[in-house]
């Protein structure tokens, strides 16, 4: 353990990063809401589901959007700040969007929310290692685990405040639904204050209060203090450091989009396979799925102590391997063995659930992990999330086992990209034993330097010496 005068261990410094895991809570919270509450707001809007399908289209072209504005932000302004107003545009495109009175304006709303979310995800990543350095592996986790709490409270929180009405409409005929004097009168009834408004409320209230903590930590003195994440990128070399985050960025579209997918169609999968399951319980199975996924980040956070990020990363492509090749050969034992169905998608989310921050903390020790790093991670996770599922959707209409075909070759293109960047990093090795080697290097050749100079100072002395010498030596002659 490192002493406090080394790493600067205070107070102020856990302050930071609970404000961070405050504000990932309100970012899962966020980023959740808006799905439940879709078929509310085109009840309201007196359109139809399908009209506002790309508004999550908009918000993620946000978010791309944010994760590159980050790396040009940054380094550019006080961090804490630029978070403090990511939040405030958070919260202001989450109060605006159930009162928006067209498509138009509420895909603004949404784009808005988006892009201030996709700066906070790559900025907050890149902040924790800048808090931590090496030792960032737990808090990373912490993180994380608080935007899956924050993504599962969400659905609880809009639920109470979505119409009952929509409920019932959408669970009957929800694609030949038509706007008619029942959906009128409920919207009239409504006035212009949706009651899907205090969800979105809620939410950006929370998002205002961390803001506000933030706006507190940018003017603060203590917000300037050295930050433990040595800048390593001149040692790691261009072409090295081009080279992982290339692997990653395709390692991370993968996995995001692959986790997402999932999450989406494994309802769909279990009413439609050849067991035909119930509603229920493909109901039941999506949530085994994201109630594991959430518990296996809660206890990464005290595994990631004892075990190393390499370990955890090889230890959850296993699972995901085992998971993904027994729901592959799903129709073999349909019959006879249930609960090998149960079990694989347990493991599944289980081995999926901490790959996101170990992979960043892995990272780290093999390249300076920088804003624009990061936003290489952020951007491949925010494009997976987007291509592979509009691919899914496609494919499981010709045959529902193409989600279990479609998860275990995604994994095993996953494990070789991890393989081949375990052969890269290992050639180079940490990057940190990069800046202690050059460290010695440089003593090694500053002592040579202080050692011949004064090799070259001793010549004069001697000199002296000797032209004493000589003048004893005349002086007794004379005598």
């Amino acid at each position: 353990m490192a002493s406090k005068g080394e790493y600067g261990y205070s107070w102020m410094r856990y302050f930071k990063t609970a404000c961070l895991t405050a504000a990932f809570f309100v970012l899962g919270l966020c980023i959740a809401l808006l799905g439940p509450s879709l078929p509310t707001l085109a009840h309201n809007l007196n359109t139809l589901d399908e009209n506002l399908s790309f508004i999550v289209t908009a918000r993620g072209c946000g978010y791309l959007i944010g994760s590159l504005l980050c790396a040009l932000l940054f380094k550019r302004m006080n961090e804490y700040f630029l978070i403090a107003i990511c939040l405030f545009l958070t919260a202001l495109g989450n109060f605006a969007v159930p009162f928006m009175p067209q498509i138009a304006l509420l895909a603004i709303a949404v784009l808005v929310a988006g892009t201030s979310m996709g700066i906070l995800d790559t900025g907050g990543n890149v902040l924790c290692l800048s808090l931590w350095g090496t030792e960032s592996e737990p808090w990373m986790q912490t993180l994380h685990f608080f935007f899956a709490f924050g993504a599962t409270l969400s659905p609880m929180l809009a639920k109470p405040f979505i119409m009952e009405s929509v409920l019932a409409d959408h669970t009957t005929n929800s694609s030949t639904i038509t706007p008619d004097t029942s959906t009128n009168a409920v919207i009239a009834a409504e006035d212009s204050f949706p009651l899907v408004a205090w969800a979105f409320i809620i939410a950006a209230t929370l998002a205002l209060l961390v803001s506000v903590i933030f706006c507190f930590l940018s003017f603060s003195k203590h917000t300037k203090n050295a930050s433990l994440q040595e800048d390593t990128t001149k040692l790691e070399g261009k072409f090295y450091r081009m080279k992982i985050l290339i692997l990653l960025y395709w390692f991370y579209f993968l996995y995001v989009g692959t986790e997402v997918t999932f999450g989406l169609f494994i309802y769909t999968f279990a009413i439609k396979c050849d067991m035909h399951y119930s509603k229920n319980t493909g109901t039941a199975l999506n949530s085994l799925f994201w109630g594991i996924f959430a518990i296996g980040r809660f206890c990464a956070i005290f595994f990631s102590k004892c075990i190393s990020p390499k370990s955890m990363l090889l230890l959850d492509l296993l699972g995901t391997a085992i998971a993904t090749v027994v729901m592959a050969f799903f129709p073999y034992y349909a019959q006879s063995a249930e609960w090998l169905l149960w079990a694989s998608v347990a493991l599944y989310g289980w081995s999926m659930a901490s790959l996101f921050p170990s992979g960043i903390t892995w990272a780290e020790h093999y390249i300076t992990v920088t804003e624009k790093a990061a936003t290489t991670f952020v951007v491949g996770a925010s494009l997976g999330e987007m291509a592979l599922p509009f691919i899914m959707y496609h494919m499981i209409a010709r045959n529902p086992m193409n989600l279990m075909y479609f998860c275990a070759v995604s994994t095993g293109v996953s494990i070789l990209i991890f393989i081949v960047l375990l052969i890269i990093t290992g050639k180079q090795g940490s990057r940190l034993d990069l800046a202690r080697n050059k460290k010695n290097i440089s003593m090694d050749e500053k002592i040579n330097e202080t050692a011949g100079e004064q090799k070259y100072t001793l010549v004069p002395t001697n000199d002296i010496d000797m032209k004493a010498d000589d003048n004893i030596r005349s002086s007794d002659e004379e005598i």
